[in-house]
């Protein structure tokens, strides 16, 4: 399948990438060493081309096209249970080994950066962001306020692509004491 290629792209670009040290410069000759090439092989126009074309002509002999799953609220319910198991972090543990973390890929990040990445997600299922504005959240934009005997969030945000020009009105999002996955005040309180 394409998505098959696709990952075996992934897989030899980071090979060529981090293992090799070759960077993630597109494959070209030298210009001042003719005949010798320098770059990642893997991201050369050549192979570039022949996964545009192989994406096409999967698509018309009728495969599927893999598209990005939306995140919905059972998958954040889902996230939130799995999350919610992992013991809170010891400050005294010291960092899990290359071994171990390839013995136990389940526990690829501790309980702090599962929990930021927690409020993330809610913050931008919520705020109906899209993933390249969530990401570039400064957390100094958010604070926690009461209003009217409820906690709520309160995230002013400097940019939106729909209000390019400024005016933004901030976002206040309350504590949901009925779903407990999809509220953000204590998604906030847990990664503090």
């Amino acid at each position: 399948t394409y998505a098959h290629a696709q990952k075996l792209r992934a897989a030899i670009s980071h090979h060529f990438g981090r293992t090799l040290e070759l960077g993630t410069q597109v494959w070209t000759e030298s210009s001042v060493h003719p005949g010798k090439y320098v770059g990642n092989p893997s991201l050369s126009i050549t192979v570039s081309q022949y996964m545009v074309s192989l994406c096409r002509r999967k698509v018309q002999s009728g495969e599927v096209v893999t598209s990005a799953h939306a995140i919905d609220e059972l998958i954040l319910k889902l996230l939130y249970e799995f999350n919610t198991q992992i013991p809170r972090d010891d400050p005294d543990t010291e960092p899990m080994s290359k071994k171990r973390k390839a013995e136990h890929p389940e526990h690829w990040a501790g309980s702090g950066i599962r929990a930021q990445l927690q409020l993330l997600y809610i913050l931008a299922f919520l705020c109906l962001l899209r993933f390249d504005e969530a990401l570039r959240i400064q957390w100094h934009w958010v604070s926690v306020e009461t209003y009217q005997g409820m906690w709520r969030l309160k995230i002013k945000l400097p940019f939106r692509k729909t209000h390019q020009t400024g005016g933004i009105s901030p976002f206040y999002l309350y504590e949901d004491k009925q779903k407990s996955w999809l509220c953000p005040v204590l998604a906030f309180a847990r990664w503090m």
